[in-house]
Protein backbone atom coordinates (compact mmCIF):
# COMPACT_ATOMS: atom_id res chain seq x y z
CA UNK A 1 0.00 0.00 0.00
CA UNK A 2 1.53 3.39 -0.90
CA UNK A 3 1.77 6.66 1.39
CA UNK A 4 -1.47 8.42 1.09
CA UNK A 5 -1.87 12.41 2.27
CA UNK A 6 -3.54 13.85 5.63
CA UNK A 7 -6.80 15.76 5.12
CA UNK A 8 -5.87 18.83 6.66
CA UNK A 9 -1.72 19.70 6.23
CA UNK A 10 -1.40 17.82 3.02
CA UNK A 11 1.45 15.31 5.19
CA UNK A 12 3.04 12.56 3.89
CA UNK A 13 1.45 9.22 5.98
CA UNK A 14 3.46 6.15 5.49
CA UNK A 15 2.49 2.72 5.46
CA UNK A 16 4.07 0.35 7.62
CA UNK A 17 7.01 -1.13 6.24
CA UNK A 18 7.06 1.32 3.25
CA UNK A 19 10.06 3.36 2.60
CA UNK A 20 12.82 1.57 3.52
CA UNK A 21 15.62 3.50 3.17
CA UNK A 22 13.91 7.12 2.74
CA UNK A 23 11.83 7.39 5.41
CA UNK A 24 14.26 9.41 7.41
CA UNK A 25 14.17 12.26 4.43
CA UNK A 26 10.50 12.13 4.14
CA UNK A 27 9.90 12.46 8.28
CA UNK A 28 12.48 15.66 7.38
CA UNK A 29 9.89 16.75 5.45
CA UNK A 30 7.40 16.34 7.09
CA UNK A 31 8.37 18.02 10.37
CA UNK A 32 9.24 20.88 8.22
CA UNK A 33 5.46 21.40 7.06
CA UNK A 34 4.35 21.21 10.13
CA UNK A 35 6.90 23.97 11.02
CA UNK A 36 5.66 26.17 8.40
CA UNK A 37 1.76 25.32 9.35
CA UNK A 38 3.20 26.92 12.70
CA UNK A 39 5.10 29.43 11.72
CA UNK A 40 5.16 29.90 8.12
CA UNK A 41 4.72 33.19 6.02
CA UNK A 42 3.62 33.12 2.91
CA UNK A 43 3.44 36.42 0.62
CA UNK A 44 0.10 36.30 -1.72
CA UNK A 45 0.39 38.58 -4.26
CA UNK A 46 -2.87 40.19 -5.68
CA UNK A 47 -3.61 42.57 -8.84
CA UNK A 48 -5.85 42.10 -11.47
CA UNK A 49 -7.56 39.21 -10.47
CA UNK A 50 -9.01 36.76 -7.73
CA UNK A 51 -5.91 34.77 -6.23
CA UNK A 52 -6.32 30.93 -5.06
CA UNK A 53 -3.30 30.15 -2.78
CA UNK A 54 -1.37 26.96 -3.66
CA UNK A 55 -1.58 23.60 -2.01
CA UNK A 56 0.79 20.77 -2.83
CA UNK A 57 0.73 16.85 -1.21
CA UNK A 58 3.92 16.22 0.74
CA UNK A 59 5.56 19.84 -0.60
CA UNK A 60 6.08 23.47 0.85
CA UNK A 61 2.77 25.55 -0.11
CA UNK A 62 1.39 28.96 0.94
CA UNK A 63 -2.09 27.41 1.94
CA UNK A 64 -0.80 25.28 4.58
CA UNK A 65 1.23 28.72 6.43
CA UNK A 66 -0.30 30.80 8.93
CA UNK A 67 0.66 33.96 7.79
CA UNK A 68 -0.50 35.64 4.84
CA UNK A 69 1.49 38.92 4.01
CA UNK A 70 -0.99 40.17 1.20
CA UNK A 71 0.70 42.23 -1.80
CA UNK A 72 -0.04 44.20 -5.05
CA UNK A 73 -1.23 46.85 -6.58
CA UNK A 74 -5.06 46.20 -6.31
CA UNK A 75 -7.00 47.51 -9.16
CA UNK A 76 -10.47 46.55 -7.76
CA UNK A 77 -11.59 44.34 -4.77
CA UNK A 78 -9.99 41.02 -4.28
CA UNK A 79 -10.97 37.61 -3.18
CA UNK A 80 -8.29 35.41 -2.08
CA UNK A 81 -8.95 31.67 -2.18
CA UNK A 82 -8.06 29.22 0.38
CA UNK A 83 -8.47 25.97 0.81
CA UNK A 84 -11.83 24.10 2.53
CA UNK A 85 -9.94 22.76 5.63
CA UNK A 86 -10.02 23.49 9.14
CA UNK A 87 -6.76 26.22 9.53
CA UNK A 88 -5.97 29.15 11.38
CA UNK A 89 -4.40 32.06 9.74
CA UNK A 90 -3.25 35.45 9.85
CA UNK A 91 -3.53 38.14 7.49
CA UNK A 92 -1.96 41.59 6.83
CA UNK A 93 -3.30 43.29 3.97
CA UNK A 94 -0.52 45.16 2.67
CA UNK A 95 -1.68 46.05 -1.03
CA UNK A 96 -1.82 49.45 -2.39
CA UNK A 97 -4.89 50.73 -4.07
CA UNK A 98 -8.10 52.00 -1.90
CA UNK A 99 -9.73 47.92 -2.50
CA UNK A 100 -10.70 45.23 -0.19
CA UNK A 101 -9.31 42.16 0.22
CA UNK A 102 -12.03 39.25 1.15
CA UNK A 103 -10.49 36.14 2.50
CA UNK A 104 -12.71 33.00 1.29
CA UNK A 105 -13.10 29.50 0.41
CA UNK A 106 -14.43 28.66 -2.95
CA UNK A 107 -17.70 27.56 -2.19
CA UNK A 108 -18.26 29.55 1.54
CA UNK A 109 -18.36 32.77 3.35
CA UNK A 110 -15.76 34.87 3.07
CA UNK A 111 -14.08 37.62 5.39
CA UNK A 112 -13.16 41.57 4.34
CA UNK A 113 -9.65 42.68 5.37
CA UNK A 114 -9.50 46.11 4.33
CA UNK A 115 -6.19 48.10 3.22
CA UNK A 116 -3.35 47.95 5.89
CA UNK A 117 -5.58 45.86 8.66
CA UNK A 118 -4.20 42.99 9.98
CA UNK A 119 -6.92 39.88 11.13
CA UNK A 120 -6.94 36.46 12.84
CA UNK A 121 -9.29 34.63 10.58
CA UNK A 122 -10.34 31.01 11.27
CA UNK A 123 -11.74 28.18 7.67
CA UNK A 124 -14.08 26.34 9.85
CA UNK A 125 -13.80 24.03 6.48
CA UNK A 126 -16.52 25.64 4.44
CA UNK A 127 -16.19 29.22 5.88
CA UNK A 128 -13.34 31.93 6.78
CA UNK A 129 -14.51 33.73 9.80
CA UNK A 130 -12.95 35.95 12.36
CA UNK A 131 -10.90 33.95 15.22
CA UNK A 132 -10.92 36.77 17.73
CA UNK A 133 -13.73 39.71 17.43
CA UNK A 134 -12.82 41.49 21.01
CA UNK A 135 -10.31 42.24 22.81
CA UNK A 136 -6.41 43.80 22.60
CA UNK A 137 -4.95 41.36 20.40
CA UNK A 138 -7.45 42.54 17.68
CA UNK A 139 -6.30 46.18 17.56
CA UNK A 140 -2.92 45.52 18.23
CA UNK A 141 -1.86 42.44 16.71
CA UNK A 142 1.63 42.97 14.11
CA UNK A 143 3.39 40.76 12.31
Amino acid sequence: MASSESSLLRLELQTDGENDSTWGSKTNTNLQLLEQAAHGLASVAVTASNVTVTTAAYATDDARRIYLNITGALTGNRSVIVPTTVHLYYVFNNTTGDYVITITTSAGSGIAVVQGERMLLHCDGTNVVEAITDGPMKDNAQF
